[in-house]
């Protein structure tokens, strides 16, 4: 469940042009290609927020 919720967390930040791909385990990659520091920067924090925010999810309807 969790891994499947990362991907989708990946898929949703990931641009058409870019790959997504779990390595194994609980480890991924995304690929960005065409992309400079700047706005991998970007593309990070962004995955980091979206998941963050899914995380705190769980976590309250784990508590109910």
């Amino acid at each position: 469940r969790v891994l499947r919720a990362i991907s989708d967390l990946l898929l949703e930040v990931a641009r058409k042009t870019d790959e997504v791909a779990r390595i194994g385990g609980d480890e991924f990659v995304l690929l960005l290609r065409d992309c400079d520091s700047n706005s991998a920067a970007r593309v990070a924090d962004k995955l980091l927020k979206l998941l963050q925010k899914k995380l705190e999810l769980l976590s309250n309807n784990n508590m109910e």
